[in-house]
């Protein structure tokens, strides 16, 4: 079974997830906030070595939350660096906007216990 489909799902999906990180370090680079830009630019490159890396076709006798948690680790980080360059943190009652997180973690409830294989 060639299972492209799904290859493709989760490929495009995580780099889908991730592409606002390089789309925020190309304007920060533009507006001449080069280390900014150059970190979320590196930050980028390093999550797509690291989709590829845990794919799950990679390691078929892994459970998918064990591939998942590390992406959703840095999917986490790399947001909170975007909210820190962006605004910084001196307003915490805007903490609450960052509740978006638990709605996206589902797939590690609903896939979680599934291997490739």
């Amino acid at each position: 079974m060639d299972r492209r489909g799904e290859k493709i799902g989760w490929t495009g999906g995580w780099i889908g997830s991730f592409i606002w990180v390089l789309a925020l370090g190309v304007v920060w680079i533009f507006q001449g906030d080069l280390i900014d830009g150059i970190i979320a630019s590196i930050l980028f490159v390093f999550s797509i070595i690291w989709v590829v890396r845990l794919s799950p076709w990679k390691h078929p006798e892994i459970k998918y939350w064990k591939l998942m948690v590390p992406l959703y680790a840095l999917l986490l980080l790399s947001a909170i660096f975007g909210v820190y360059v962006l605004n910084g943190f001196e307003d915490l009652s805007k903490i609450q906007y960052g509740l978006w997180i638990f709605p996206c973690l589902t797939p590690i409830f609903i896939l979680g216990n599934k291997k490739w294989n």
